[in-house]
């Protein structure tokens, strides 16, 4: 499907954003998780194999965590606690033994401030979640070209591309997140 007003081609090819390739890397985990979760291994061999796995998409984990989760516990709100009610993870696996936070970037690399958050988010999860928190693992998804610095990147566990989603996945939508001619280092 194209059109005139796009230079005859479709949003798909032309979007730039990263929500939109997270969505569909969300489909597609969310289609075939065990190939996600095989390929994960690869990274993070601590990873175990799950018989249950839920791919989550633009998790607002704390507010929602403490809106639905926390009121048993007396927690009402996360405005007034020292988790941020705006955080929201771009894709989360839940699994019974640990919970993946991934993070992604098209076209661009991660700022410092961003860098600064990872661990203190990780931080926060355990903090919420106390004796029945399960593993945290932070994973940076960007374009195969991205260059940080190895200390930029130390709050991540691992670091994957979305070329590699591309091998996985055959969507070519995550050929154009890969796209390297705009990624930059970070700030």
């Amino acid at each position: 499907m194209s059109f005139t007003y796009l230079n005859n081609q479709s949003w798909t090819q032309i979007t730039r954003d990263e929500r939109f390739f997270c969505c569909e890397l969300y489909h597609e985990i969310k289609t075939d998780s065990a190939t996600f979760i095989r390929f994960l291994q690869t990274k993070l061999p601590a990873i175990e194999s799950e018989s249950k796995v839920e791919v989550g998409f633009e998790v607002c984990f704390f507010r929602d965590y403490i809106k639905h989760i926390g009121e048993a516990n007396g927690n009402k709100s996360v405005k007034g606690s020292v988790y941020s009610q705006k955080r929201t993870f771009d894709l989360c696996l839940f699994t019974d033994t640990y919970i993946a936070v991934i993070e992604a970037k098209a076209h661009t690399g991660f700022n410092t401030v961003q860098l600064n958050s990872f661990e203190e988010d990780k931080q926060n999860i355990r903090l919420l979640l106390g004796d029945k928190c399960p593993e945290i693992y932070s994973i940076a998804l960007t374009a195969d070209g991205y260059s940080p610095k190895k200390a930029s990147v130390k709050g991540f566990d691992c670091m994957i591309n979305w070329k590699e989603m591309h091998e996985l996945y055959p969507n070519p939508v995550f050929l154009r997140a890969n796209k390297t001619d705009m990624v930059t280092t970070e700030e």
